[in-house]
């Protein structure tokens, strides 16, 4: 074991005011892969066409081609950013990602339904596909109420929110908070 020990290398902890950098992943020129991922798991291509022209989702580049589904603040800036591996199972934040601002879609009536992941928000549009364009619906990225607090500031008219989380020990707990 002649090998040499070194100090460990430090790394300054940024400042809670430090405004956070979303990098979002580098963009395919097209989406294929994506599309048949997310037509494969019984999302309608008209659903999935129009969340890639709205730039809520699209491919990322390079050698894995995942599905990012980005969440945007109410001026339509992106602010967060999840990739979901495509051919294998793989789920990860982009670096700089703020969970208060979930992947959604903002409509006109007075409800949201709230969804853990994105897949599973679309999936929901795929079964209740009747005027979906009118209601809102947000993906938290988990279980964090940070999206929610986020969501209903931004949105005070919204009367009726509807958790649609899963049904194992996390989603339970998060209803109830």
């Amino acid at each position: 074991w002649n090998m040499p020990i070194r100090p460990p290398t430090y790394a300054p902890v940024p400042k809670k005011d430090t405004p956070k950098v979303l990098l979002l992943p580098p963009a395919s020129r097209c989406a294929t892969h994506a599309v048949s991922y997310l037509s494969g798991r019984g999302i309608d291509r008209e659903v999935i066409d129009f969340c890639l022209a709205t730039g809520r989702l699209y491919e990322s580049e390079g050698r894995y081609h995942n599905v990012v589904f980005v969440g945007r603040d109410a001026d339509g800036h992106p602010r967060y950013a999840s990739s979901r591996g495509i051919r294998e199972k793989f789920r990860q934040d982009a670096a700089g990602a703020e969970k208060a601002f979930g992947f959604a879609h903002r409509g006109t009536d007075k409800q949201l339904l709230v969804f853990e992941a994105p897949i599973d928000l679309l999936s929901f549009i795929e079964l209740f596909p009747k005027n979906w364009q009118q209601h809102n619906y947000l993906s938290l990225g988990g279980v964090s109420g940070k999206a929610l607090r986020q969501f209903l500031s931004e949105r005070p008219d919204v009367e009726r929110v509807f958790l649609c989380l899963d049904a194992d020990k996390a989603g339970e707990d998060a209803c109830k908070r």
